[in-house]
């Protein structure tokens, strides 16, 4: 999605070089705060990124936290099953993935269950767990359904607290025309 709509901007303006960073949710407040980034893009718990009131912000998309892992036998969609699913595999988690590992922690008090949780250090790893039947993950149902194994099976939380946010964040004050431009591509996509 960005890349089509730099693309995009590109033919328009062909002089363009655009640059990207990979930050930490952190890192990526503090670039924007500073100037160092004009536009920054947050996979979100909420609608906006809390605590940052000299921003601006806007939905790209919406995704839903969901649990994926493999078996055989199909399992009806509730929050029972996806507890049950939890307390018998066990659960993989990213170790410095802060956001994302209180979410989870909400979802999982949600429905009332504690699993034997792992940690791994990136997604990849997570995927693999689960696509082996090592253990369960919780990842965007974007993420799972380009996962092709029959057996991989998923499950929803049913609670608001497994949406998450595709977010472009911007200084109120960073007047860049570029901003508006990738943004106006990104809402045609």
């Amino acid at each position: 999605m960005l890349t089509n709509a730099i693309y995009e901007v590109k033919k328009e303006l062909p002089g363009l070089c655009p640059s990207f960073e990979m930050y930490e949710h952190e890192q990526l407040v503090r670039a924007l705060d500073l100037g160092t980034v004009d536009l920054g893009f947050f996979l979100h718990h909420g609608k906006t990124v809390a605590g940052t009131s000299e921003f601006l912000s806007q939905i790209l998309r919406q995704d839903e936290m969901v649990l994926v892992f493999r078996s055989e036998e199909e399992y009806e969609d509730t929050q029972e099953s996806a507890g049950n699913v939890l307390m018998s595999q066990g659960l993989i988690m990213l170790e410095r993935e802060t956001k994302g590992m209180n979410q989870i922690m909400r979802i999982l008090d949600t429905i009332g269950v504690e699993p034997r949780i792992r940690f791994c250090e990136n997604r990849t790893v997570m995927v693999l767990a689960a696509e082996c039947g090592e253990c369960a993950s919780i990842l965007p149902i974007s993420v799972v359904k380009g996962l092709n194994d029959p057996n991989i099976r998923h499950l929803h939380f049913r609670t608001p607290l497994a949406y998450r946010y595709l977010l472009a964040v911007w200084r109120k004050n960073n007047h860049n025309s570029l901003i508006q431009m990738i943004l106006q591509k990104l809402m045609e996509e």
